[in-house]
């Protein structure tokens, strides 16, 4: 659950873990890939992301789908509209 108000960054996933590190990945419309990190959930028991890729490089408008990478079949995430 996406917790930050529309244009305020780093964006602040809501994980309901608290102090926990969590390996988390970003995929756009099409299934690809488009950040991968490891994230510490902090008192509130949420991530920040930061809207850019791997490389470092600020992403595109568009809908992107944070899953924490975990076994398969658990689907649990957030869907993010990023607006620039």
């Amino acid at each position: 659950r996406a917790v930050s108000l529309p244009g305020v960054w780093p964006l602040r996933i809501a994980t309901g873990l608290r102090g926990a590190t969590l390996g988390l990945a970003a995929f756009d419309v099409n299934g690809r890939r488009v950040r991968r990190w490891r994230a510490t959930a902090d008192a509130a028991g949420a991530v920040a992301w930061n809207g850019k890729d791997d490389d470092g490089k600020r992403l595109p408008s568009g809908i992107y789908f944070i899953r924490p990478e975990q076994t398969a079949g658990d689907r649990a995430g957030a869907r993010v509209v990023l607006l620039r």
